[in-house]
């Protein structure tokens, strides 16, 4: 089992792992479900940016892009997707955020767990009430372009409990996939998140 982990809301990097979960159940909560999106740290702004895709190799190295070319910039980053744990007992799903400042060769992987009550009328979510430290994954700042072959290299190393690291094997995105059911905001340019004294997303 992996570890539940106490994000610290008074530590910049935990706060900005607590904005993306934030973010990233509000876009669950009215979609249903969320392409995979990068948010790119720099001094006090943020740039947000989507990466959808029909497989998760695509979304991989869509991000992986968005990090290299920002990363004489960058001092750090997260990235978010919809995906799930393979547990004891079954699948759940889980929200996956990985975050990596600009020295770590290693990012660290941290889940949410969710189930959709489908006898819901409203599809209603409910989440865990803890965080889970996943593990580490290949840092975006210093990983090469992924292959479907690394992705599934990955899938297969990991016998799964809530220690599951597998960086993205796990994504909600089958190959052939109608990604229709994902659709969020539509794809846009990144946008610089300017900060003032009520910033919700805490990163000063």
């Amino acid at each position: 089992m992996s570890d539940i982990i106490t994000l610290d809301e008074q530590q910049p990097m935990d706060k900005l792992v607590l904005y993306v979960l934030d973010e990233a159940r509000k876009k669950l909560e009215k979609n249903g479900g969320f392409e995979p999106f990068t948010v790119i740290v720099r001094k006090d702004d943020l740039y947000e940016e989507n990466h959808p895709g029909d497989d998760p190799v695509t979304c991989f190295n869509s991000a992986l892009l968005a990090v290299k070319t920002m990363s004489s910039m960058a001092d750090a980053y997260l990235f978010c997707y919809d995906g799930f744990v393979n547990l004891e007992d079954g699948v759940c799903d889980a929200i996956i955020v990985e975050r990596a400042s600009k020295q770590d060769e290693l990012a660290q992987s941290f889940a949410l767990m969710y189930d959709v009550e489908e006898e819901s009328d409203e599809g209603s979510i409910s989440y865990d009430e803890q965080i889970y430290l996943l593990g580490e994954a290949p840092s975006l700042f210093f990983a090469e372009e992924f292959t479907t072959e690394q992705l599934e290299d990955l899938d297969e190393a990991h016998e799964h409990g809530h220690e599951c690291a597998c960086s993205g094997a796990h994504a909600h995105i089958t190959e052939g996939e109608d990604t229709s059911t994902h659709d969020v905001p539509k794809e846009k340019d990144a946008q610089a998140h300017e900060h003032g004294d009520d910033c919700c997303c805490g990163h000063n």
